[in-house]
């Protein structure tokens, strides 16, 4: 199996699907749609990642690993095949749950592919502020959670991330999402929300300037210039971080 299909399955199960977190609370028809349901799913490769879902009372907990409880196991041959399912070319074999087969078919592919309309912006989708501010908040989500998989196996990032020192990293949108990132030689720990300490902090102007920030449409010496974007602290954790950042395209799809 090469190492990017192994990346490419880590961040698809350890960042991409952490985003329906958020879907289920941001997507008034998403929100209405699961407000009922009371089920688990447990995406497991063979020799490899496993990741799970679990819906109940309106909210949905996503996680690396297995719940104790599972409705339903999805079981993948190789990272090759879960990458296959979500680029829409292959199915995963069911180990548990036969009789919700006709519910994933039908109800949470709903989920997926309004989780993949958020992903993949256009131009015209962007012109609208509130799919503008929910792209934003996946793209960050799916950023921060992808550090640890990409570090931990793409050999660029490897040894980035063995210089990384003790110290931590806040990344703060005004009026939008946050994220918080704990760092240590090849050590990297992630979580959304606020920080109260932090030896390094980046804090974007506002969702239009981060949303460009995050597609890389964003001068940082200018934006830096006019304010747009400001750092204090240990700016060297922020340097070496955003070199493993850089690396995340390869495997996004």
């Amino acid at each position: 199996m090469s190492v990017e299909e192994k990346i490419k399955a880590g961040v698809n199960l350890y960042a991409v699907i952490k985003n329906i977190e958020q879907l289920v609370v941001l997507d008034p028809e998403i929100k209405e749609l699961v407000k009922n349901w009371k089920i688990s799913i447990e995406f497991r490769v063979k020799n490899g990642p496993v990741a799970s879902i679990r819906f109940k009372d309106g909210k949905c907990e996503v996680i690396k690993g297995k719940f104790r409880k599972v409705d339903v196991v999805l079981f993948f041959f190789s990272e090759a095949h879960l990458n296959k399912m979500f680029d829409g070319n292959a199915n995963p074999l069911p180990l548990k749950g036969f009789t919700r087969l006709g519910f994933l078919d039908k109800e949470f592919s709903k989920v997926t592919d309004k989780l993949e309309y958020y992903l993949k912006p256009t131009p015209e989708l962007l012109k609208d502020e509130n799919y503008m501010r929910i792209n934003t908040i996946f793209t960050l989500v799916t950023a921060i959670n992808a550090l640890p998989v990409i570090m931990e196996f793409d050999p660029k990032a490897k040894l980035t991330g063995s210089h990384l020192t003790d110290g931590s990293l806040f990344i703060n949108v005004e009026n939008g999402p946050s994220a918080f990132v704990k760092t240590g030689p090849n050590f990297l720990e992630v979580e959304e929300g606020d920080s109260e300490k932090a030896t390094c902090e980046m804090t974007l102007r506002n969702i239009n300037i981060a949303n460009q920030f995050f597609s890389g449409e964003v001068d940082i010496f200018s934006a830096l210039a006019k304010q747009d974007i400001k750092i204090n602290g240990q700016t060297y954790l922020l340097d070496n971080i955003g070199l493993i950042l850089d690396r995340i395209p390869i495997y996004v799809s």
